[in-house]
């Protein structure tokens, strides 16, 4: 198997599998690397009817479908093989794996993205797995008939509450603020479900035994405990940015990967696409910024399109 690519993806989210079938199209070979299974967030997300093409579809559904995508083009799709340093030697890359192996590449894209936000507070911890859950696509079955929070403001939020109800659970949703940031089409059908929201309130601890019994929330001042099943926590994400601190890439304020308008970190060769550089963490804008990052890779690889490399930008 070649340990020699012109292009190395790390991440086969969807912005990683999006950058993998441009490069693969404009005839680069190209590996797609994930310590996991493909998909990303992606993956864990129930339904996404925002997608352009899809009126509704499920969000592993649409990972098979960009995967095998990707594999046509003629990505080398390598999933469960994590990459756990990057060193740059002259114009080329050293990629090292987990498992002590060495692949080259002439650029590299990085599309790690992110991971869910903790709350931070006591009992979280010590019920993951038993009650507490970050991912409705991943859990929501155990709670069909049972009582449910879900925390946060934001769509996926929102599709997660509407996931829940759907499966006939008592759902309830929990937020900081006196509305939310969903779509207003999923809000309403959370309303026709029936799904009560607690408006400008926080959790202040999880309890139980052996599983998640009650919450306790804070509603502008006022504390008391609600019983529930699960919570379901939907609050942001962190930025996956380990390589990207060992490689000295500029990071914002949040930790997330600085890139200009063509994809390009401050290293030269190195670009980035998808939730790592922050933004509107959405599945359409990480294929589109993973497509600018494949273009802008292949551009640098080859000098630019006729092979003179401009000083202006790839895009002049």
């Amino acid at each position: 198997m070649s340990r020699s690519y012109d292009l190395i993806i790390v991440g086969a989210g969807a912005a990683g599998l999006a950058a993998g079938i441009y490069a693969g199209r404009y005839g680069l070979k190209t590996a797609i690397f994930d310590k996991v299974m493909a998909g990303g967030e992606l993956a864990l997300t129930p339904l996404i009817e925002n997608y352009p093409g899809f009126k509704a579809i499920a969000g592993p559904e649409l990972v098979d479908l960009m995967k095998e995508h990707a594999e046509v083009a003629g990505a080398d799709v390598r999933e469960v093989e994590e990459v756990v340093d990057i060193q740059k030697n002259g114009a080329i890359f050293r990629v090292l794996t987990v498992n002590n192996e060495e692949f080259t590449a002439k650029a590299i894209i990085l599309t790690v993205g992110s991971e869910p936000r903790k709350l931070e507070v006591p009992g979280e911890v010590d019920f993951i797995g038993r009650g507490v859950s970050y991912c409705a696509m991943c859990d929501a079955p155990f709670f069909k008939h049972k009582k449910v929070l879900v925390v946060g403001g934001g769509n996926t939020a929102v599709v997660s509450a509407k996931y829940l109800s759907d499966l006939e659970s008592d759902v309830s949703l929990v937020h900081r603020r006196g509305t939310t940031r969903g779509e207003e089409t999923i809000k309403q059908e959370l309303i026709k479900q029936n799904v009560k929201f607690l408006w400008n309130t926080t959790v202040k601890e999880i309890k139980g035994t052996e599983k998640v019994k009650a919450v306790t929330i804070d509603t502008q001042g006022e504390t008391r405990d609600i019983e529930t099943d699960g919570i379901f926590i939907h609050i942001g994400d962190n930025p996956n940015n380990e390589l990207a601190k060992k490689l000295g890439l500029n990071l914002d304020s949040e930790g997330f990967v600085v890139v200009n308008n063509h994809a390009e970190t401050n290293i030269e060769g190195i670009f980035a696409a998808g939730d790592i550089t922050g933004g509107i963490l959405q599945v359409s804008t990480a294929v589109g910024e993973g497509t600018i990052a494949a273009v802008n890779a292949y551009l640098y690889i080859k000098g630019g399109w006729y092979g003179e490399k401009k000083t202006k930008g790839w895009s002049d």
